[in-house]
């Protein structure tokens, strides 16, 4: 939404009533600047910020009332009314309101501090956290159906936006401490091992379905709401080992298949194996995951040979916490190689892992789009799996591309060495506070015609009521009585916070049992399948294509000898039931008398 007000730009910013102006652009042709507002903003918005705009150049003395009503196209009356004590009209009826200011304020306050804490409320929580204030006060009466549209228009600061899950352990552990705690680790080891940015890396392991599509948005008939896209049937797991350096270098990818061992048919034909995965790794586990060896086969047959330094300088690995990373084998074998490891903070991988922020978002994005065309074809394995290959190898180059790789290290502040670039992200930084819940409501009491105030409209109530009949009550009495009824709007509404709080706290200590732990079996250590082998193993799978079984002699034999057992048994008399325990079964049927 845009207004049109000539020279106006500059007298928002130095008077500084302007802040809920988006921004502001100048006509070349006229000189005159258009305002634009977020879309939230009413009318009724716009209007009372020209009106205070108006007031303040009356006050400062650059205008009279009658110009500034011409100038800001506001009625003069309302700007003489203004001046002498009249307040807007969303103040003057504040009263009207089920929650006062205070109580209002405070409730704003509460959404803020639960998105801090990663528990962004909705907009059920918060009438249910509204009305658990009001309940405090003896209001037990249900909020309106539109109160929390009316609520977040009177409050610029908070508004309706989706949403992203976030595991609550991600939640928990993203702190500042952990966060500072990781960035000095970072850059003692840097300097004390006088670490050059060639040296550093990082390594990360993602997951896909062999053939994985996605929805999105297509271009269809107009008659229609939405068009359907077919999927995918093959849900079968693959998991890919990536590794990119600062300099943009992208090591040689690791592809984990799913199975019980590497079939020749899985891979493209011996031409395309010497061209485009000469220097690709080749691996295999019962479910599709990488495991201890795989990870220590990685880095002696990939990293430590890919990431040679010249002369005796020490190398910088960056890595998550998973299990195949910490064994005592991986954390010695780079140890002896002059490698430091450097931990990301546990369940921080979301803002700290730089391929998963940069690179892999993308590289899955070209994937599925990729894959789609192929989708609605029903194929074997063996062709899934080459289709895979191919489609990996030809999405991972723009993904895993050196600008994409240079970026997540400085979108992660992880070099250049910068730690605002998490620290200050309010995304990143989450604080763990108790979880405020609605309260029970408890049931309504009968009122009498005097009773306690709970809250400041009881106070006002009282007020009318005595004065009715008398003068109005002087300007002391109506000031006590507005602080008590503030006093009592703070105190209800933190009574309803600490009542919730101390509900949450109590059900987060029976929360607390302890969970019982599962050690990974461990298996024997291989080295990664040679190039060479599985070109052999690929010219071996199509010279001995499949048979058929031809009958020996014995075969024969055999048969011959169960029929006569069968047809013994089956004859009145024949004793050929002893032999063939399938008898005892087809007399249980009832097909032999």
């Amino acid at each position: 939404m845009g207004l049109l007000i000539p020279k106006m730009a500059a007298e928002i910013r130095s008077h500084g009533n302007g802040e809920n102006f988006r921004n502001c652009s100048e006509s070349p042709r006229t000189g005159h600047q258009t305002l634009h507002y977020p879309a939230k903003f009413s009318m009724a918005t716009i209007r009372e910020e020209l009106i205070q705009l108006a007031i303040t150049n009356i006050q400062q003395g650059l205008c009279s009332i009658r110009s500034a009503a011409e100038k800001y196209s506001v009625p003069s009356s309302t700007l003489s009314d203004r001046l002498h004590g009249s307040q807007p009209q969303r103040q003057a009826k504040t009263h009207n309101q089920r929650l006062s200011p205070v109580q209002e304020e405070f409730v704003v306050d509460w959404c803020l501090n639960e998105e801090k804490s990663g528990r962004a409320p909705s907009r059920s929580q918060v009438v249910g956290f509204a009305q658990a204030i009001l309940a405090e006060g003896g209001d037990r009466q249900p909020l309106g159906a539109r109160w929390i549209d009316r609520f977040l228009r009177r409050h610029n600061a908070v508004k309706t936006k989706k949403s992203a899950l976030l595991e609550s352990s991600r939640t928990k552990d993203s702190t500042r401490e952990a966060y500072q705690a990781f960035y000095r680790r970072l850059e003692f080891h840097i300097r004390d091992k006088n670490i050059i940015p060639a040296n550093i890396a990082n390594v990360d392991e993602h997951g896909m379905q062999e053939m994985e599509t996605t929805a999105g948005t297509v271009i269809g008939s107009s008659l229609t709401r939405r068009a359907y896209t077919t999927s995918s049937d093959t849900t079968t797991w693959v998991t890919v080992i990536e590794c990119g350096t600062v300099e943009g270098v992208r090591l040689s990818p690791t592809i984990v298949f799913t199975g019980a061992s590497l079939q020749g048919q899985w891979f493209p034909p011996k031409a395309e194996l010497e061209v485009d995965f000469l220097d690709w790794k080749f691996d295999y586990s019962l479910t599709g995951w990488s495991n201890s060896q795989i990870a220590l086969k990685w880095l002696k047959e990939v990293y430590l040979p890919q990431t040679q330094p010249q002369g005796d300088e020490w190398r910088l690995l960056i890595l998550d916490e998973h299990s195949s990373h910490t064994t005592g084998d991986f954390m010695a074998t780079a140890w002896l190689n002059k490698v430091q490891l450097v931990y990301l903070p546990a369940h921080t991988s979301h803002k700290t892992q730089l391929l998963d922020r940069s690179v892999f978002s993308a590289l899955k994005s070209y994937f599925r789009q990729a894959t789609k065309a192929l989708a609605s074809f029903t194929a074997s394995a063996a062709i899934n799996k080459r289709r895979f290959l191919h489609c990996y190898r030809d999405t991972s180059k723009l993904g895993m591309s050196a600008r994409n790789i240079i970026s997540g290290f400085r979108n992660t502040g992880i070099w250049p060495l910068d730690p605002s670039k998490v620290l200050d992200d309010p995304e990143a930084v989450l604080e763990s506070q108790a979880l405020p819940v609605r309260p029970k409501t408890p049931p309504p009491e009968p009122r009498t015609e005097f009773w306690t105030p709970q809250k400041s409209q009881d106070i006002r109530t009282h007020q009318q009521g005595v004065s009715e009949g008398m003068e109005a009550s002087g300007r002391l009495t109506r000031t006590l009585l507005a602080k008590a009824g503030k006093a009592l709007d703070a105190k209800n509404a933190e009574m309803a916070s600490l009542k919730a709080q101390v509900d949450h706290l109590t059900k987060e200590l029976e929360s607390h049992e302890p969970q019982g732990r599962k050690r990974v079996k461990e298996n024997a250590n291989d080295k990664f399948t040679r190039i060479e082998d599985i070109i052999q193993a690929k010219e071996d799978s199509m010279k001995s294509p499949k048979k058929k079984k031809k009958k020996t002699q014995q075969d024969s034999q055999e048969v011959k000898e169960a029929e006569e057992i069968i047809v013994d048994a089956v004859e009145p008399g024949g004793d050929g039931g002893a032999k063939c325990p399938i008898v005892g079964c087809v007399r249980l049927w009832g097909l032999v008398v």
